[in-house]
Parts: structure tokens; sequence; C-alpha cells
């Protein structure tokens, strides 16, 4: 049975060789390839694939009929880790058909916040500061397909600020960057104004996202990351876009309580042994479905 791993060479580093060997202890040999060596006719030939980052709308892979464990950057600091699901990216991930949890234990959830974001669960945010809109990179797969409100008259991100410019018309505005574009905020800016720019906006550059978050209200988005770290501070957040969210109402903490320990469970440590891979329930299901699959003919 031929298992194929197409990721990027900083998971190929470290996380990639103990996935192979979690691999191995099952059976299975991990033919390891780069997008670059021909990323769609790799997917067409394998019989298993675990693939990093959104190539192809969901569809797409899922016409092949082949077991498949989808890595992405982590929802909760994205440095800390990587997301892994054995059902699809964002909004057909794995988690957005469980059940609510009865009775979730945040433990864990709240070590991993407390080292790695720096805060405490649910402690912070001001009802009367103002809205931080997080800004993004309008060629990423969560916005290209995963905007069902895109004026399509308009460019991605000139749709999300009319829609934020139409919906809190008097607010307090912050224009939070995307990292990539930050420094090119000063250029930025004069653009921005043409988009239905409110009196009450300005452009934030802070240093530290989450030290100006914990002062906002609200945070405005259409698929930031952003959505799960604001959730994890306490703050309302308004996803514009759909996401591993579907169905979770961010007004209400025991919803949002449900959804992050969800999230956390599908994370895990780009530094992760074999074993703690091997343990990962969609990695557990990946296999699952490998042993059930029926090779193709060559």
């Amino acid at each position: 049975m031929k298992v194929a791993s197409l990721l990027t060479p900083s998971i190929n580093k470290h996380f990639t060789p103990q996935l192979a060997k979690a691999m191995k202890n099952h059976g299975f040999n991990l033919e390891v390839k780069t997008c670059r060596q021909g990323y769609k006719r790799t997917v067409r030939m394998s019989d298993a694939i675990v693939t990093w980052g959104v190539k192809m709308p969901q569809k797409w892979y899922d016409k092949f009929g082949i077991p498949i464990l989808y890595l992405e950057n982590g929802l909760i600091c994205q440095p800390s880790g990587l997301y892994m699901d054995h059902k699809g990216w964002f909004y057909f991930s794995s988690i957005v058909d469980l059940p609510r949890l009865e009775n979730p234990d945040t433990g864990p959830l709240e070590a991993h916040v407390r080292k790695h974001l720096g805060f405490e669960l649910f402690q912070h945010g001001n009802p009367d500061g103002p809205i931080m809109f997080a800004h993004q990179n309008p060629r990423d797969a969560s916005c290209r397909y995963h905007y069902p409100n895109h004026n399509k008259g308009l460019g991605i991100m000139e749709s999300a600020i009319k829609e934020l410019s139409e919906r809190w018309p008097d607010q307090d505005v912050l224009i939070r960057p995307h990292p990539k574009f930050k420094p090119k905020s000063k250029a930025i800016e004069p653009e921005m104004r043409k988009l239905y720019w409110r009196p009450k906006w300005k452009i934030d550059t802070s240093p530290n996202v989450y030290e100006t978050l914990k002062g906002c209200s609200r945070l405005v988005t259409i698929s930031s990351t952003l959505v799960t770290e604001a959730a994890a501070m306490g703050l309302p957040v308004t996803p514009l876009g759909r996401g591993v969210w579907k169905g979770v109402d961010f007004d209400d903490r025991e919803s949002v309580t449900d959804y992050l320990v969800k999230v956390f469970s599908r994370q895990i440590s780009y530094h992760a042994s074999h074993s703690e891979i091997a343990a990962h329930p969609s990695f557990r299901k990946f296999i699952h479905a490998c042993k059930a699959a029926t090779p193709k003919a060559r």
C-alpha cells in the first residue's frame, strides 16, 4: 500500500520522521514527497495521503475516496503546534459534528494557553473597548473557499471591510494588518481609507496583538487564527467566514469551552514523539482507514 506525505520542509525536519516511525509501527512505509514533486499526481497515485495546507477545494480530495490525514498550523498559538485531522481542514474538520462534551476537562487547555499565549483562560476583554478587525492574506484558502458573504464585485478583504463598516458603523475599530503586511501598513492605510472607512477607525500596529486584544470588546475577522485565541481570552468573536467553529455560539461560555477543548484535542506539538503521534485521535482514525482500504491496482 502506497502512503505518501506532502508536507513542508520545516515539518519534515522533525515531525515527519516521527510520523513515519508511528506509521511503521502499524506496518506502513511512509513515502516522503514534497509539493514540488507533483502534488496532484502524488495524491492521484497514492492509496493514502498525509498532506499540509489546502491546495485544492475539499471536494477534490473527497473524490479519491482514500484515507487522508490533514495537517495545518495550530489554532491555539501557531508556533506551539499543528492541527491534525482525519476528515478535513477548517469547516470540514471532524470536530464540527461531534456532540457537546459533558464536563470537559479544561486543565490541559488552560496550561497550554498560560504557557504559550501568556494569559489565563477567559480572563480578558473590555466591553467598553474598541473592536479589533483582523486583516488576512486574501490568498489564504480559508478566505477564498469559506467566506460566503464575499461580494464578488470586490476583493475578499475589501468585501469584509465593507461588511464591517455596515454592521458596526459607529464603533471604535482597530484594523490589525496581517503579519505579512504589517511592514507595509503605512502604504495600506491610504488604500483602506478608500474602502468604506469610518471616522473612529485606525490601523493598529502595536507590538503585541494579545496585549492589544485584552483591551478590546470584540474580534471580527473572516477566519484568522485569532478567532480561537480571542475566544480563549474571553472576548466575543464574530467570524465572517465558515470554519472549524461551525455551530459555536461565541457569546455563550459553555459553547466556547466545548469548542476550545475540541480544538485542543486535535492540536499536537511540532516536536511530538512517535508515541504521541500514535495516540492522537485523528491519527488512530487514519490508521484504521488505511488498514481497511483496498490498494489501487498497479
